[in-house]
């Protein structure tokens, strides 16, 4: 519940949000966010931020690409998954912002979207300042232009998007287990047999992603009916709202087809039912750990990728 008339909330995890408005568009409010541990931090920061904004409205002829880019992410903050939300705000804070800070969106043209993906496919990454991938510059190309179209719905700009080229892709060169290679893997599996091991079999068998296992419990295996009910995954996700720089977040599958019941075959669900099940085990356990912790995907491919050598 909110502070009466503040915008301010005590959330879940403990720390308070505040919400104040940044921008009115078409006679609607869009509102921005702060964060503090404390509600008097929140407080603060929500004052700082409404004083520095004053009564500012958008004026679509002196809109920047970066009071845009930063409209586009406070709308896409609650409509999107949390690993979307984050992709977009990574994408946009270290490949959008750089190029076009200082550009407003009125003089946008379709010479400068093209310059844009020579740049990209050139001298793209930030890092070593030369080009990226052609997948990643289609991604981004994309994401410029979805945050250009938002700006058409908003009546903010009505800028005809041309069609870019993107670099030509290359087919990935997918690395897979011949049938005695993974004969030979199973065999090491089956030694020695514990719950990674065991997880590992299951992917093989089931297609089950990596951050579907990791986030496997006991309560999504149904012994009765010998099945997985994949509800959820695991991730860790770029986070600027905090000190850290990433967390690990829960959230629903890839799809809404990627929430499904997969039988798991009959002979590994023996080996899985004599060796791992306990039905005095608390249902909220992690398959993985048989416990109320969990293995992050990150290392838990580092396990198999031991295995593998």
């Amino acid at each position: 519940m909110s502070r009466r008339g503040e915008n301010i909330w005590h959330r879940k995890d403990g720390r308070w949000e505040g919400r104040y408005i940044k921008n009115r568009l078409n006679g609607r409010a869009v509102y921005g966010y702060v964060y503090a541990r404390t509600y008097k931090e929140v407080k603060e920061k929500q004052a700082l931020k409404m004083k520095e904004l004053g009564d500012t409205k958008v004026h679509p002829n002196k809109l920047s690409m970066d009071e845009l880019f930063n409209l586009f992410l406070n709308n896409r903050k609650h409509s999107v998954k949390m690993s979307t939300y984050a992709k977009y705000q990574r994408d946009i804070n270290n490949h959008l912002r750089p190029y076009w800070t200082g550009i407003l969106l009125k003089d946008i043209n379709s010479i400068m979207i093209e310059n844009f993906t020579d740049y990209l496919a050139t001298r793209g990454n930030v890092t070593s300042h030369k080009g990226l991938s052609p997948k990643t510059v289609k991604d981004l190309v994309v994401l410029l232009k979805s945050i250009i179209l938002y700006a058409n719905r908003r009546e903010l700009c009505s800028i005809n998007l041309p069609y870019i080229s993107s670099p030509k892709q290359q087919k990935p060169n997918i690395q897979t287990l011949s049938k005695e290679e993974q004969s030979v893997f199973e065999e090491y599996l089956y030694r020695n047999m514990d719950l990674t091991k065991m997880g590992i079999l299951l992917t093989l068998y089931t297609g089950m992603r990596i951050g579907e296992l990791c986030a496997l419990q006991w309560k999504n295996i149904d012994i009765k009916n010998q099945t997985l009910n994949i509800e959820k995954t695991i991730q860790r996700i770029a986070d600027s709202s905090s000190d850290h720089s990433t967390r690990i977040i829960f959230d629903t599958p890839k799809s809404d087809s990627s929430v499904r019941n997969i039988p798991i075959m009959t002979e590994l669900f023996g080996v899985l039912e004599q060796s791992f099940y306990n039905p005095f085990q608390s249902p909220d356990c992690f398959f993985l750990t048989g416990d109320t912790n969990y293995i992050e995907p990150r290392n838990l491919y580092r396990k198999y990728q031991a295995y593998l050598t």
